[in-house]
């Protein structure tokens, strides 16, 4: 009992009390071995259980029967120390679920760094086959949406790589290009001149923007050729 609890009753008021509800007198009730002491002492364990359960939030509600004891203080104390207790664990499950759910998207971030120019603008915009979920979101609700995230930024890792060496083979081949250009043709201004032309013989394209692989560069160097050789015999 706390002070709040409510005042305690007087211990042979009340044991007249229950003796009266149980159809019998102090003395008869302490007396008789017929089941009714037995019965009183039955509630009072049970009042007691419900008690010991009620602090350990093991039970909701307390007993139908107090006994004639003023426990509906206690039980309503219990009763709200209980329900206080559920809102700090929901708060408190909440915030883990926060601080997990910001520990994903930071791992998402950091996954996306060196793939995407901007990480934090892809993490914005929807994902593909995610039902219009952003990555952010994704990885925000379980380690499985961070998993589809991963994957995705995964596949933008081996794309990037393949953009990457078709950039470096261009690259590669059109200073091939150049150089072979510039030891047929020796004036430098001629050289750009012949890499910006657009050629028939190439479909229309400018030799700087055709030359991607060693395919197109054999393709350059045999319409530098044949322009050339044709250049020669107008001279």
């Amino acid at each position: 009992m706390a002070p709040g609890d409510g005042n305690w009753v007087d211990f042979d008021v009340w044991l007249e009390g229950q003796a009266g509800e149980l159809g019998a007198t102090v003395a008869d009730l302490l007396k008789w071995d017929d089941g009714r002491f037995d019965h009183l002492m039955g509630t009072l364990r049970a009042v007691r259980t419900s008690i010991v359960r009620m602090q350990r939030f093991q039970q909701d509600e307390p007993p139908e029967d107090l006994a004639g004891l003023p426990l509906a203080g206690l039980f309503l104390r219990l009763g709200m120390a209980r329900l206080e207790a559920q809102e700090r664990e929901e708060l408190e499950r909440a915030e883990r679920l926060r601080h997990k759910a910001e520990a994903r998207i930071s791992d998402a971030v950091q996954a996306a760094m060196g793939v995407f120019g901007d990480p934090a603008s892809w993490l914005d915009k929807p994902l593909a086959d995610s039902d219009g979920k952003t990555p952010r979101e994704l990885a925000a609700e379980n380690p499985s949406g961070l998993g589809e995230v991963i994957d995705a930024i995964a596949k933008g890792r081996a794309r990037r790589m393949v953009e990457q060496r078709a950039e470096n083979l261009k690259a590669t081949t059109l200073e091939k290009l150049r150089a072979e250009v510039a030891r047929v043709i020796p004036r430098q201004d001629l050289v750009d001149l012949w890499m910006r032309q657009s050629w028939s013989q190439l479909g229309g394209a400018r030799p700087q923007e055709f030359c991607v692989d060693e395919g197109t560069l054999l393709r350059c160097l045999e319409v530098l050729t044949e322009t050339q050789g044709a250049q020669k015999r107008r001279l």
